[in-house]
């Protein structure tokens, strides 16, 4: 009996090791970096697109228990974003992403979990004041029945240095 669950225990711990999450390299990689990229060019168009638009897209686009942190540093969950969407209470003027930096994690040759770096240049109006916004943001998405989803955003505002005399 303790040699079956010697065995037992030692085959859980191999398999624990193999199933491990690791960054994904080749084909299926560079494919779901594209996918992720095009899933942020998406974002931006629906902003872009008007409060609506963003708000019925982002619905689904976003997990439950997303933790979405803005330029301004406040957390907010899903309800409490879309909500401010939809009442006008941030408004994007203009949106610009770039410099894309992707990193893609799984289990064998099956994506799971992505992390997005970029640059955005933003005028978003929140509350009524605009903001002209120059920031390096973090998206988390995780695959869902073969959906990317945001499970955290982060941005962090850049400084805009002083002109060269």
């Amino acid at each position: 009996m303790i040699r079956v669950i010697a065995l037992a225990l030692f085959l859980t711990a191999c398999l624990t090791d193999v199933a491990t999450a690791q960054e994904m390299t080749g084909a299926t990689a560079e494919v779901a970096k594209k996918e992720v990229i095009t899933w942020e060019n998406t974002k931006v168009q629906m902003f872009l697109a008007g409060n609506t638009a963003a708000a019925d897209w982002l619905a689904g686009a976003l997990c439950d228990g997303v933790a979405y942190t803005g330029a301004d540093g406040i957390l907010r969950g899903k309800a409490q974003f879309l909500a401010e969407l939809r009442s006008g209470g941030r408004t994007v003027q203009t949106m610009k992403h770039h410099d894309f930096e992707v990193h893609v994690y799984g289990v064998g040759n099956i994506p799971r979990t992505a992390i997005v770096t970029f640059i955005g240049e933003e005028v978003v109006e929140l509350n009524g004041k605009t903001n002209r916004w120059h920031d390096r943001a973090t998206d988390v998405l995780i695959k869902d029945r073969n959906t990317w989803r945001v499970a955290a955003h982060q941005v962090t505002l850049i400084p805009v240095s002083e002109p060269q005399k």
